[in-house]
């Protein structure tokens, strides 16, 4: 887990794209991480989405370049935010190190799309709505937290050489399709069913689920339960 509370940086730029509560189909957040270190707070903001970026140069130049983009687009009523991070910088062969700190809306519902290459990132969606995550990672570090607010939530995941962890709560059952090569498979609480694929005990029978497909080459993979609250039934959607 991230925690940039640790760290020293040369400058922080913080931007939000305002909630609007009249829009209320499910909102698409796409991340291209490039180089950087990617954090999704839990805690939730009054923004539909804040954005803090911090960066870390060696370099005496106050205001140093950046690659970064954002895009936000509303179509037919649905929200699609783009967020490109590029590479790493380097000025006059100083490197800029770039780490962000993402918070969303608790009350919209999220489907998010993270490609990451030689990047980290760090996922707490334990307190949104989340209809479904894809992470698309080459040599990357991936940490990836669920809660259970949502009736169903899908999780694509496809790496390379990488390390990917998911935390889910034990009150939602949870079905893996795993597809890897070369991998360390840790599965804590599951039982194989059949032929690589893997569920949680009364996983039927679970108000709340989480399908999970994995694909992966030299990877470690740790799949792993935690105690959490059952919700009522106001609180999760379909």
């Amino acid at each position: 887990i991230i925690d940039n509370k640790e760290q020293s940086y040369n400058k922080v730029d913080t931007l939000s794209i305002p909630y609007d509560s009249t829009i209320v189909k499910p909102a698409n957040l796409n991340i291209d991480a490039g180089a950087a270190v990617i954090s999704i707070k839990g805690g939730g903001t009054d923004h539909l989405l804040m954005l803090k970026r911090y960066i870390n140069s060696d370099s005496s130049e106050k205001d140093p370049k950046s690659t970064f983009k954002i895009l936000n687009k509303i179509f037919d009523g649905t929200h699609t935010i783009d967020l490109e991070f590029g590479t790493d910088i380097e000025i006059f062969k100083h490197n800029v190190l770039q780490t962000s700190e993402i918070s969303l809306h608790p009350n919209t519902l999220w489907n998010i799309n993270l490609q990451g290459g030689a990047s980290m990132s760090s996922l707490d969606l334990s307190d949104y709505k989340i209809q479904s995550v894809s992470l698309e990672s080459g040599a990357s570090s991936v940490y990836l937290k669920l809660g259970n607010k949502q009736e169903i939530t899908k999780v694509e995941f496809e790496g390379g050489m990488s390390t990917f962890t998911a935390e889910i709560p034990e009150s939602a059952g949870c079905r893996i399709h795993n597809e890897s090569g070369l991998s360390a498979n840790d599965f804590e609480g599951f039982s194989e069913i059949s032929e690589n694929v893997y569920e949680t005990p009364g996983y039927a029978k679970a108000k709340q689920k989480i399908e999970m497909n994995i694909e992966s080459g030299v990877s470690t993979i740790k799949v792993k339960r935690y105690k959490d609250i059952v919700p009522n039934k106001e609180s999760v959607k379909m």
